[in-house]
């Protein structure tokens, strides 16, 4: 078995395209509060609660794919990327959340909406080292897979040493040191988690 991370095609799609490394995160409506439970996962496409409107209007084009690609009535689910924690941070500063607004798709209000919601949890932001799979891994969609949750445990062999990175190691460190850097003037209002 391995841990997969649940997340919009869209956000998925520009992971692996290498366009993003940052999620934000706060958790499904059917987690009490949102936990990292591995550094290490496949990425999970979900469709159901995408908007055009909560992506920055560049992305409403992958958007409009991502949808196309979509079958309700699918029975499988194809899996194409794997990814590793990098960092992980937390914040309930509106400040913090807008200084990262161009490292991720999303509306600002989006961000704004998610770190407001369930107020007494922080807002997490992952910076993930993202990879291709070999080959994408078709599953068969099960019951479980379904439902406001963030984490799924799916019945797939992870071969790592044929992962391929989709950012190259120095394109990647430049970005995290952008991140950082751009979250540096609010670190008394940012925790800094170990991955």
């Amino acid at each position: 078995m391995t841990t997969a991370l649940k997340e919009w095609a869209v956000a998925v799609n520009a992971l692996g395209s290498g366009a993003q490394t940052l999620l934000i995160r706060k958790g499904g409506i059917h987690e009490k509060k949102f936990d990292v439970p591995a550094r290490r996962f496949l990425l999970f496409p979900t469709y159901i609660h995408q908007k055009e409107g909560l992506l920055k209007p560049e992305w409403h084009d992958e958007y409009h794919t991502s949808l196309a690609l979509f079958d309700r009535d699918s029975t499988h689910v194809t899996v194409r990327y794997f990814a590793e924690i990098a960092n992980v941070w937390t914040t309930w500063d509106d400040a913090a959340i807008a200084a990262v607004s161009d490292f991720h798709i999303w509306q600002p209000s989006v961000a704004s909406e998610r770190l407001h919601w369930r107020p007494r949890h922080p807002l997490y932001l992952l910076n993930l080292r993202v990879f291709a799979l070999p080959a994408p891994v078709g599953l068969p969609m099960q019951p479980e897979y379904g439902g406001c949750k963030s984490w799924l445990e799916l019945p797939a062999v992870v071969d790592e040493a044929a992962l391929h990175p989709v950012v190259d190691g120095a394109s990647f460190v430049a970005r995290q040191q952008a991140i950082e850097a751009a979250l540096e003037p609010y670190l008394e209002k940012v925790m800094s988690l170990e991955p």
